[in-house]
């Protein structure tokens, strides 16, 4: 390596690693009333400052809910366990869900842990790849003989999540507050089993609906790369030998209408 790249690397394990900066400092120039240290330093608090805002950004819904300092805990234990490992840094955020579900004393209130992944998954919607929406004049021209064979390429912005927390009503009653000073409502109760929920950018920003126990399997072998006719084989367990074909093709008729679906395979 060259003189300046070992510089920059020094410098850049001082900022993201805790180290001593030793090779750096000594070239860092002595301003009156700072030394070389606390110049690096500002360097240092800059860059968590950035990764804080950048959660802060990432997780609003979840900020109020916690307010300003127990947020900023939360957050700055993350920055402390993880650097970013990506030159984007909107994907930072990815890990601070993990940090609430496995560490005190944010793991004892496992709906706050619940409320991240539900809002990292808002997020992500938001920010997938377009696509276009199949029109449901496409199936019409599948051949009947082809169907049983037939898959679907789903929408980059569609995702499913679990859920043992009512956090969806309480992501919507906290982001429509107007009042700043209002304290915001309690996280929900925790429910007898997990839910799941269909996150999707619409053609009016995101949104999400909860799915029946049928509905999130079938679309879940969908995102597996299950056929049609393997879609009518599990919903069989659900429908019924009979019910499996009308149920499976009224399910895709709602995924098409919704443009969760963008393509054949």
């Amino acid at each position: 390596m060259t003189a300046l790249a070992d510089l920059q690397a020094d410098f850049a394990r001082y900022l993201l690693r805790d180290a001593d900066g030793s090779a750096a400092q000594p070239l860092v120039r002595v301003a009156p009333g700072i030394d070389a240290a606390a110049r690096m330093d500002v360097y240092r608090h800059a860059y968590r400052e950035r990764l804080h805002e950048t959660l802060c950004n990432d997780y609003p819904v979840l900020r109020r809910l916690m307010g300003d300092a127990a947020f900023a805990g939360l957050a700055y234990a993350c920055i402390d366990a993880h650097r970013s490992a990506s030159p984007n840094i909107r994907w930072y955020g990815g890990v601070l869900p993990d940090i609430a579900a496995g560490r005190q004393p944010w793991q004892a209130a496992p709906a706050l842990a619940a409320m991240a992944r539900f809002e990292w998954a808002i997020g992500l919607a938001f920010d997938a790849a377009d696509a276009p929406a199949l029109a449901v004049d496409a199936l019409a021209q599948v051949p009947a003989a082809d169907w049983a064979g037939l898959g679907f390429i789903l929408q980059p912005a569609l995702r499913q999540l679990a859920l043992l927390h009512a956090v969806a009503d309480w992501w919507l009653a906290v982001r429509d507050l107007d009042d700043a000073a209002v304290l915001p409502p309690p996280p929900g109760p925790l429910l007898a089993a997990e839910r799941n929920w269909a996150i999707w950018r619409g053609e009016h920003g995101v949104r999400f609906r909860l799915l029946d126990p049928d509905e999130a399997a079938a679309l879940q072998a969908v995102q597996d790369g299950g056929s049609f006719g393997a879609l009518c084989d599990l919903l069989a367990a659900h429908a019924g030998a009979e019910g499996a074909a009308p149920r499976a093709a009224g399910l895709l008729r709602v995924w098409v209408d919704a443009g969760w679906i963008s393509g054949l395979r």
